[in-house]
């Protein structure tokens, strides 16, 4: 039996039709809509909690590197200072910043020697109490026994009720020498700005690193333990959390970040589903154009089904147009007819399904060719389920280099054309099938791929399925590409630094100010730190009337004036206060920048005080300057005379010794002194002589009136000439010390930083005199920046002797050489020093000798055979270091020294004990 349907008309028909075409159309795009937005309403949500994380937790970290920076002084100062000179240290810490309820400073046994709290007066009973049990103290003490090395970096405690306070508190530790200091700082304290934070989107918590809650930004509800919650333990672990998370009864999509110092998790949280308010509109605006287009099309499919009813007559030609493809409607209208409502529904339906099918089709193919084809700037590729290119529209070809007939058709699996590898590009076909699976779409996410000539493309994909023929999807991969900003991004942060460093290096002070906010100051280098004996800390925020920079205020207010008046000032002269309460006066050149939306003060600070102090003393001097002059070449004639005496002596004990058979080996000795004397005799000789001649010349030129110019390359040229007679008559002194035992006592010899150039040039001045009586030069090659902590004397005498030796030993016979010193670093803790010539070299059978004492080629010629064996001592003793001889016969001989940036405090034998040798080698009395 067949059903038989109620008969309709052709108009509700096509009203039916048309009401359900534009509802089904609508549902297919609000799903897609949905689909798309929706994923990322999610993704932007968590960016969101991501961001509002790690700002807090960045202003964490900034408010426990500013509680280091305050205990940091009283460490410093706490190895050396008695504890009652601490004490105003730790008072102030506590009273007056506000940060902390305790300081305490414990000895190295853990026994409290001074202690300030800040609720109570009970410090003085905390006093002698022992605290070795204390966490932090144990981590200090446990971090000093595994490291020779002292570490200063702080030691934070995770949140701990306080035995000092009774309180819920949060320690720091810093280690000062042997002591220890603890400060505590309240937890409520530290996180009140979280409660204060005004986020209405973003929900704020922290939880410590047991997983307890510590603070939150909301109202009301709080959870105390999250232990065994898996989502904060990944957000624990440093991994992001994709899924929506339950929180207070509620799901959120939450972003975390752990604080460096105190392990602790800063989640920031959003509210998830309907709860979120653009998630919640999505939804809703899909919902309501729903329903909107549903009535739309029923009120107008009728109408619009009652014109189309109308050309019935025609039926018949229509048909047979229709089934020549021409859909075109005839001119004369048809009269409706009930009996042939079923030819008339049947043929007016066929046409205008096919006719609407093929104009909704082609449209569409026209629509998505314009768009695929059009988009200048996004890549699209279309993929199936294996990985195989279905389309490649140009921009694909603009960012990749491939041409579309290169890749069509191919796989990527089995040439990874774009990909950095197959794994990389397996991994792709990976995402497409969990995109199957899952219906998600994935993206936008950075990806680095390759371009067709090689070079790495960074772009930020998105990929999702459509529909394809046969119920098979097909992947659409959309790709921006975005190398240009990222290579931006990176020259803008390498230049911020560039430009943050040659601040800081800028020999010149220089300071930048606020001009809206009072002139208040934003930052200061380290040059101008040190010439105002204040730290950046102290004066940020702060202008030049609030901390007493100016030592007058109408200076400042002058100043001020005309800045404002011209905008900027150049070389304003005024006295200012530095750190230290001394007086400094100064000269100032400033300019106001616009710089963005802000005014800002560029301010640069000269140091002229010394300059006017030696501009008011130069006139003084030149008064006193002949009756000076006349003194120090009295002195160094008197000087010259003396010495003179002490060689007459030594050859007096020479002719002595000659005629004694059991000293004759002292007799020829006494004679190499006497040779060696001559040299720096003669040089200050030579000194004091010109220095006499010039003095002559001098009162002639006062006679007929003195110039600046002149006065001062006199003062030069006496200057340089007492320091030749000064250096070599004490050289003259050091070599009748020197022979009178084999070294000198190291603590003769002072100790101090200073740059390697600065001594070697200094030994190649001194030797200068004798360099230039001799055929023969010195060159040098030093490599910058050698900075050593060592002996900077005997480091000079080892080089002087081998100057000397090479002079005396390495060119006899010649008419020309080269002594070359050359220095560079081996690594962050040792340099080598080669001192080379091109002489006649050494016969290797002699090289074994050559540091002995009293071993010389050339005894009663110029050589005492002492020269490298004090070279040798100074440097394997005093200095910490070694001394080899190379080079091979014929071809000159080559000293390398190694040396300790940092040499060692006390020299010693080889039994652990201080070794009379090695005090003997630098030139003093051995101790007795």
């Amino acid at each position: 039996m067949k059903l038989r349907l109620p008969l309709i008309s052709l108009r509700a028909s096509l009203a039916l039709l048309l009401a359900s075409a534009t509802v089904v159309t609508f549902l297919v795009v609000g799903t897609g809509i949905l689909l798309v937005r929706l994923p990322q309403v999610q993704e932007r949500a968590q960016e969101q909690a991501a961001q509002a994380a790690q700002a807090s937790a960045t202003l964490l970290e900034r408010m426990l590197e500013g509680v280091e920076q305050q205990l940091a002084p009283v460490a410093a100062l706490a190895p050396t200072m008695p504890v009652a000179g601490l004490q105003p240290y730790l008072d102030a810490l506590v009273w007056q910043s506000g940060d902390f309820d305790a300081v305490l400073l414990l000895d190295g046994a853990g026994v409290v020697s001074a202690a300030v709290l800040a609720r109570d007066n009970a410090a003085s009973t905390m006093r002698g109490q022992d605290l070795s049990g204390n966490p932090l103290f144990r981590r200090i003490q446990e971090r000093r026994q595994g490291s020779a090395a002292p570490d200063l970096t702080p030691v934070w405690s995770d949140s701990y009720l306080s035995p000092v306070t009774g309180e819920i508190t949060v320690g720091v530790a810093l280690a000062a020498g042997a002591k220890v200091v603890i400060g505590e700082v309240a937890l409520a304290r530290l996180l009140r700005f979280v409660r204060t934070l005004d986020t209405p989107e973003v929900k704020l918590m922290v939880i410590d690193q047991r997983g307890r809650w510590l603070a939150s930004n909301m109202a009301t509800g709080r959870r105390f333990d999250y232990t065994s919650d898996p989502a904060f333990t990944e957000m624990g672990q440093g991994r992001e959390v994709s899924r929506a998370v339950k929180v207070l009864d509620e799901d959120w999509w939450v972003g975390g970040r752990v604080s460096d110092r105190l392990s602790w998790i800063v989640v920031g949280g959003v509210p998830a589903g309907m709860s979120n308010y653009s998630y919640r509109t999505t939804v809703l605006a899909v919902l309501f154009g729903f329903f909107g287009s549903l009535m739309i099309s029923v009120a107008l499919a009728p109408l619009w089904a009652g014109r189309l009813s109308r050309p019935f007559v025609q039926l018949a030609e229509r048909a047979r147009r229709v089934a020549d493809g021409d859909y075109r409607p005839l001119a004369a209208e048809v009269i409706p007819i009930r009996e042939f409502r079923a030819l008339e529904r049947d043929l007016d339906g066929m046409a205008q399904s096919i006719r609407a099918r093929e104009s909704a089709v082609g449209r569409s193919q026209q629509q998505l060719e314009a768009v695929l084809e059009s988009t200048p700037s996004v890549a699209i590729q279309w993929y199936d389920r294996d990985g195989r290119v279905l389309y490649w529209n140009p921009a694909s070809t603009e960012i990749y280099g491939f041409a579309a007939d290169e890749v069509l058709g191919r796989c990527i699996v089995e040439n990874p054309f774009i990909y950095l590898d197959q794994a990389q590009a397996r991994d792709f076909v990976a995402v497409l099938a969990d995109i199957e699976r899952t219906g998600r779409s994935v993206g936008p996410v950075e990806f680095e791929l390759r371009h067709k000539d090689g070079h790495t493309v960074t772009v930020l994909a998105t990929t999702f399925a459509i529909p394809g023929d046969g119920g098979q999807p097909i992947f659409v991969c959309m790709d921006v590409d975005i190398s240009p900003q990222k290579m931006a991004q990176r020259a803008l942060q390498e230049q911020e630094v560039k430009l943050e460093a040659i601040f800081n290096a800028s020999p010149a002070p220089m300071s930048v100010s606020n001009v809206r906010e009072g002139y208040a100051i934003l930052s200061v280098n380290r040059a101008w730190e040190d010439l105002y004996g204040r730290s950046r800390e102290e004066v940020l925020g702060q202008n030049g009337a609030e901390n007493g920079f100016w030592a007058d205020v109408a200076d400042r207010q002058r100043f001020v004036a005309e800045l404002e008046r011209n905008g900027q000032v150049q070389n304003f002269e005024a006295w200012c206060i530095a750190g230290g309460g001394n007086s400094i006066l100064c000269q100032f050149s400033a300019l106001v920048a616009e710089i963005g939306s802000e005014r800002l003060l560029l301010m640069m600070t000269v140091d002229i005080t010394e300059q006017r102090r030696i501009e008011q003393e130069l006139q003084a001097l030149n008064t006193e300057l002949e009756s000076r002059v006349v003194q120090r070449t009295e002195e160094l004639a008197r000087s010259k005379q003396a010495l003179e005496l002490s060689l007459d002596d030594l050859q007096r004990a020479q002719d002595q010794l000659v005629e004694s058979e059991k000293l004759a080996a002292l007799g020829q000795l006494v004679a190499g002194v006497a040779h060696e004397l001559n040299t720096p005799l003669g040089n200050g000789l030579m000194a004091v002589t010109t220095i006499v001649d010039r003095v002559k010349e001098f009162h002639t030129l006062s006679e007929r009136g003195l110039r600046r110019s002149e006065l001062a390359s006199f003062l030069q040229y006496v200057q340089q000439s007492a320091e030749i007679a000064v250096s070599n008559l004490m050289r003259s002194a050091e070599l009748v010390r020197s022979f009178k035992q084999v070294a000198v006592d190291q603590t003769s010899s002072q100790r101090r930083s200073f740059p390697l150039h600065e001594v070697v040039r200094e030994v190649v001045v001194m030797l200068g005199p004798t360099i230039r009586l001799t055929p023969y030069r010195v060159e040098m090659n030093l490599a910058e920046g050698l900075e050593l902590d060592s002996y900077p004397g005997p480091l000079g005498q080892v080089l002087g002797n081998l100057i000397n030796n090479a002079l005396l030993h390495a060119f006899e016979g010649r008419t020309a050489g080269t002594i070359t010193i050359e220095a560079a670093a081996l690594d962050e803790q040792r340099l080598r020093i080669v001192v080379r010539d091109n002489g006649c070299g050494i016969d290797p059978s002699l090289r074994r000798k050559v540091f002995e004492p009293f071993f010389t080629t050339r005894m009663g010629r110029g050589g005492t055979g002492l020269g490298l064996h004090i070279a040798y001592n100074i440097v394997t003793r005093l200095l910490g270091g070694s001394i080899e001889l190379e080079g091979q016969l014929g071809q000159g001989a080559v000293f390398v020294i190694i040396l300790p940036l940092r040499a060692p405090q006390q020299p010693v034998g080889t039994d652990g004990t201080e070794d009379a040798a090695a005090a003997t080698a630098a030139g003093g009395q051995p101790r007795s």
